[in-house]
């Protein structure tokens, strides 16, 4: 009868013991979830953080990129614009030296032509 008595005596001691055990469980797991709750809070911050640097790294980066396109751009139109007026001034250059060129070929046509006239005076007087 002793085996029931003890039996008796140590099933609330257990039972306690469980409920115990079971309380530290359920407190366990809530510290746990707490945990988790603000652990996930604090990687969604960071990851955020981490993306609006991203973004401003890029805009900035766009930025950049759109600061040396326009740069380049100037510097072609600046050069374009160099290169048409010395294309102008070459021409006009040229546009000289065919007028002269003109005008020379018909100084020595008018030249050849008078050569020409005093050739034939000068036959007609030899014979």
């Amino acid at each position: 009868m002793s085996d029931n008595r003890d039996d008796l005596n140590t099933q609330p001691t257990l039972t306690a013991i469980l409920e115990r055990v079971q309380k530290a469980e359920i407190g366990l797991y809530q510290a746990i979830e707490r945990l988790a709750v603000r652990l996930e809070g604090h990687v969604r911050e960071e990851v955020q953080a981490a993306r609006r640097d991203l973004h401003d790294e890029i805009q900035a980066a766009r930025l950049a990129s759109h600061d040396e396109v326009q740069a380049v751009r100037r510097e072609l139109h600046e050069e374009i614009g160099s290169l048409r007026e010395e294309m102008r001034m070459h021409f006009r250059k040229l546009e000289t030296k065919f007028q002269l060129l003109i005008e020379d070929s018909m100084e020595v046509r008018a030249n050849q032509r008078d050569l020409s006239k005093s050739m034939d005076e000068v036959e007609v007087k030899a014979s």
